[in-house]
């Protein structure tokens, strides 16, 4: 999993700088406000994305492999009808907005519709196939999962190398081969199912109790998808109705390093979501919260060794990787780097949520504090707030949802918020005042080149693992990454794990 986030990583900064230079700004920018306008309805998408993976990680811990192929069965029916019903809204709502809220450049109105097209056929088509990516999670094939990942990442690569010997529309052009390459790594994931699985073929089998208790629990997760895929992409629509496509490219490219950096909180959460699931099932309600507390503080100094240098050098980066760099890009990404910190927090804690399958309250409060930055940004961006100030209204709301959550798990849960506060929060507040104190001094104080600041960035990181490591981890914690160490390559380490 981490070959693959580094070579994706190299890949995806690659291909956005040759498609930056390739479709120029305006394009660029185009093509981020066409994905977004897609995404805001994705809260249907991934409505019974999570709710799939749920119930076979669940059905896998109770050893029932009739009751599985059920789950995978009524997952495919379901995702039909999902996928008829996303088409119909996205094409009012999605055309309605580009024809009467979009600043984009009349002659460029056309090829905008065609990659919109574009981009909603290759969501349909996960749509309809989640229940194979589900599988293959739940059976932690995360061999397939990464060589599919890097052929995405690798295709597209090649969409973008080939794009000046093409005689059309460089963005339509894009758009077709982001197309084909979705449908053809659908294909290979479903043969790949098919061939491995014996769940995973379509089979005439109902059970109504199922189907209701998926429904019941995909209906409560709409809220808070939806609110965070409303929050996401409707802050670009909104950048970009009192903006301009330079905006929408800032905001692009910003969310390209952040989605870089979220590899590392999604290759951990990918990881330690079957084992939290099987543990809830199997009534091992301590193993459950052992392994979430220590995923929780995993994710967040593995973040922080990434955020750090970026957050130091943020415009020198940008300038190494774009050659030019746009305008919002700087103060965009340093605020979404540090909004990838709290954001790891809050996937630990979503998937206890979904093991223990109580959402309710949950999604009502998610539902509720998340779409807040977006009510708030409209009337901000209307009377002339800075355009930046919308992603720092994102992470104070992305900070009182985790500590409103925390204390819904306690209810719901039997989380102990206390044993949360004094393992996981108290030393990730400390690393990140230490990190913004360090970064704040640098800033002020002194004048320094590139390779200075990339020093003291790493001084940072060296002190923060330091203090992770004698500090941070219980002592079971620490005996298990001495044990995992001692085994492996890098027995040399576990010395300083003790």
């Amino acid at each position: 999993m981490y070959c693959r986030m580094a070579l994706l990583t190299i890949i995806y900064f690659y291909t956005s700088r040759i498609l930056l230079k390739r479709l120029g700004i305006d394009d660029f920018g185009i093509f981020s406000l066409v994905g977004s306008v897609v995404a805001v309805f994705e809260s249907i998408k991934v409505l019974f994305t999570s709710s799939t993976q749920r119930f076979f990680n669940y059905v896998m811990g109770e050893n029932d492999s009739k009751k599985l192929c059920t789950v995978f069965n009524t997952s495919i029916y379901i995702n039909t009808v999902i996928a008829v019903g996303f088409v119909i809204l996205v094409e009012i709502a999605g055309i309605w907005f580009l024809n009467n809220k979009a600043n984009i450049s009349p002659d460029r109105m056309a090829a905008a519709k065609t990659v919109f097209q574009l981009s909603l056929f290759s969501t349909v088509a996960y749509i309809v196939t989640t229940a194979y990516d589900a599988a293959v999670i739940a059976h932690e094939k995360m061999g397939f999962y990464a060589v599919m990942s890097l052929a995405d990442g690798v295709l597209k690569l090649v969409a973008v190398l080939v794009l000046p010997f093409m005689a059309t529309d460089g963005l339509v052009f894009y758009g077709v081969s982001v197309f084909a390459v979705t449908l053809a790594i659908r294909i290979a994931t479903i043969a790949y199912c098919v061939k491995n699985f014996s769940e995973c073929r379509l089979k005439k089998v109902y059970d109504r109790s199922l189907l209701k208790h998926m429904v019941i629990f995909a209906g409560w997760q709409f809220f808070g998808n939806a609110a965070f895929t409303v929050t996401q992409n409707g802050l670009n629509m909104l950048l970009n109705m009192f903006g301009s496509t330079a905006v929408n490219t800032a905001r692009g490219l910003a969310y390209q390093v952040r989605s870089a950096v979220n590899m590392f909180i999604n290759n951990v959460t990918v990881v330690v979501n079957p084992a939290i699931t099987r543990n809830c099932a199997q009534g091992n309600t301590g193993r459950m919260y052992g392994i979430m507390f220590c995923a929780s503080k995993v994710v967040f100094i593995l973040d922080l060794l990434l955020v750090v240098p970026l957050l130091f050098a943020t415009h020198d980066v940008l300038y190494l990787w774009l050659g030019e760099v746009p305008a919002y890009a700087v103060s965009f990404l340093r605020i979404l780097l540090l909004n990838t910190l709290v954001s790891g927090l809050h996937q630990q804690i979503d998937i206890i949520f979904k093991a223990v399958g109580k959402l309710k309250y949950y999604q009502i409060c998610e539902g509720i504090l998340l779409l807040m930055p977006v009510i708030l940004s409209y009337f901000g961006l209307k009377y002339g707030m800075p355009k930046q100030y919308v992603f720092v209204l994102v992470m104070i709301f992305e900070i009182l949802d985790v500590a409103a959550i925390s204390l819904i798990a306690k209810k719901v849960a039997l989380m102990d918020v206390k044993a949360y506060l004094r393992s996981v929060i108290l030393p990730c507040v400390v690393l990140t005042a230490f990190t913004i104190a360090v970064w704040y001094a640098m800033q002020t104080f002194l004048s320094l080149n590139f390779a200075m600041k990339i020093v003291f960035a790493l001084l940072t990181d060296i002190l923060c693992i330091v203090y992770m490591l004698y500090a941070g981890f219980t002592k079971s914690e620490k005996q298990t990454l001495n044990a995992l160490l001692a085994s492996g390559r890098f027995a040399f380490l576990a010395r300083f794990i003790k």
